[in-house]
């Protein structure tokens, strides 16, 4: 008996069904935007109707689309800020200050790495001056968590502010470094320093994810003011121009009422939104020097009986738990929170209890990654972090290299991985998160460049499935299960280079082709992209 007609047939001589398995089909056939025939083209051509396309792309591999498993779209750089992402002397912040004509509004800069700009302006503490005389200057780091303030912008922060500043300290002249809670308020007081988008710049930040294979990305901080927007954003454009979203909402310290009101919500729009996740900061970052290795919580974070607060309210409501955790003492508490609220929780991949998750994870001690796997906690990882944040762990944190970025033993004690970008902190780029997370940086890290590779870098079908499974698995399976088998949403990148089977050295060669969402060839590819070809049947 013919079967019903499909609307699509995907012709390639290399599909993977799943990313980090080296199994190919041939076909793929495509109903109402879902996988409904996996095969080759003999055993699918019986789906074949009338109105069908026969479609053939180019390209090495087609697999499954990434997921971004932490990204910030909501704050990445405006057209009006100086763009100081490739300054590395102080000559050349001058000179990219200095040709900007005198005003009396804000000049915000941003970008600009944090090592860079503590170097800078301990070096040259009167740059801001020289550069921008008595001008209100804001410069943002890249890291998203410090930045530093002239003279007269602090003075004018300081009037200003709405609650009081705990790291203020103003020289007579020169240049003022604020982090954390400070560094929010700056943002918030500032006018046109927190860049909050509109619907066409989320278009345009949402394209060039897609546009680097990603279908789904976690947005790891979403406010009050930010829900209505990503709503209608959903609401107005298409899936290949939207993708799908697994959001974060920011319980943030003392003023997270609005949280309450709301229940978790999953799969809107048609299964492209989520708003099922609560989101709470423990510590801040290396860059900023803010990271919680020992001593004291940060005085900007959320204290541990509003954390327990917010974990059982979580729980309470079925909210999933991501919690901001960087240094040990903050992946620590957050699983010593965890354990009080839910004790025992089966594994992300046999529960229907939302899976709890630690957002970075980038220094934690042998004992806590057993307690992560026995209590079913998933660990988010941005490999890119390690190349950026090396020269600072060297130098400041050098007691904690041993237990720094330690994926392989995640993987090793069974806890469940996802990996992202941290965009804007690094770029959303899936291909050269695998080449860090499956290369040789993190032993050179040890200072042993001759172990075996197997013992301190993720091996590729495991970082694939970290990019892939993973993050359905973090997003609770509700935006798919980033497959190609039948059932699933037709999501899938198309790779110049075959991920499973290149030299490690050569992954960061591979490129995204075209990105597909329900079936549908994203609009969002690069200016003067080919695409590939189409044929009616």
């Amino acid at each position: 008996m013919k079967k019903t007609p499909c609307d699509k047939i995907i012709k390639h001589p290399c599909i993977r069904p799943l990313a980090y398995d080296g199994f190919t089909v041939q076909a793929l056939a495509v109903r109402a935007g879902r996988i409904v025939g996996v095969g080759t083209y003999r055993e699918l051509r019986d789906m074949v109707g009338p109105n069908t396309e026969i479609i053939e792309p180019e390209g090495e591999i087609l697999q499954p689309a990434f997921h971004d498993g932490h990204i910030h779209l909501n704050f990445l750089k405006s057209e009006h800020h100086v763009d100081l992402s490739k300054v590395q002397t102080a000559g050349q912040l001058q000179d990219k200050l200095s040709d900007l004509s005198p005003s009396e509004s804000w000049l915000i800069g941003a970008q600009i790495a944090p090592r860079i700009a503590e170097k800078i302006f301990k070096d040259s503490p009167n740059l801001l001056y020289e550069a921008c005389g008595t001008r209100l200057v804001l410069i943002r780091t890249l890291d998203g968590h410090g930045g530093w303030l002239s003279n007269e912008g602090a003075q004018w922060l300081q009037s200003h502010a709405q609650r009081p500043l705990t790291t203020l300290d103003i020289p007579s002249k020169g240049i003022v470094h604020i982090t954390e809670g400070d560094y929010y308020q700056a943002l918030e007081q500032i006018p046109g320093a927190l860049n909050r988008s509109s619907l066409e710049g989320l278009e345009g930040r949402v394209a060039s994810v897609i546009s680097a294979g990603v279908s789904c990305f976690h947005e790891a901080m979403i406010d009050e003011i930010d829900v209505p927007l990503w709503e209608s954003f959903f609401d107005r454009y298409p899936v290949e121009r939207t993708g799908r979203m697994h959001g974060m909402l920011h319980a943030k310290a003392g003023d997270w009422d609005w949280i309450r009101k709301r229940k978790p919500v999953f799969a809107q729009y048609e299964g492209r939104l989520s708003l099922g996740c609560l989101k709470v900061f423990l510590d801040g970052s290396l860059g900023s020097g803010t990271a919680w290795m020992h001593g004291e919580r940060p005085s900007h974070v959320i204290k541990e009986d509003e954390f327990l607060e917010v974990a059982r309210f979580a729980a309470s409501e079925n909210f999933q738990l991501a919690v901001h955790a960087i240094g040990h003492r903050a992946v620590q508490t957050a699983l010593d929170v965890f354990e009080t609220v839910r004790p025992i929780v089966p594994t992300p991949y046999q529960s229907f209890t939302p899976p709890w998750r630690i957002e970075h994870a980038e220094f934690v001690t042998p004992e806590d990654i057993k307690r992560a796997a026995r209590i079913g906690v998933i660990f988010s990882v941005q490999p890119l972090h390690l190349p950026m944040d090396t020269e600072i762990l060297l130098n400041s944190h050098r007691d904690f290299v041993n237990i720094a970025f330690p994926w392989t033993d995640f993987i090793d004690a069974g806890v469940a991985l996802v990996m992202g970008s941290d965009a804007p902190t690094t770029p959303c780029d899936p291909i050269k998160n695998l080449a860090v997370a499956c290369g040789g940086m993190r032993r050179a890290l040890l200072g042993i460049p001759e172990a075996p590779l197997a013992l301190h870098a993720l091996s590729r079908d495991v970082a694939l499935h970290s990019h892939t499974v993973g993050g359905s698995i973090a997003s609770m399976g509700k935006l798919g299960s980033a497959t190609l088998l039948p059932g699933q949403p037709a999501d899938f990148v198309i790779l110049d280079g075959d991920p499973l089977r290149v030299a490690v050295e050569e992954l960061e060669d591979i490129h995204p082709l075209e990105t597909w969402i329900q079936g549908r060839r994203s609009s969002n590819q690069p200016e003067g992209f080919k695409h590939a070809r189409t044929a009616s049947c």
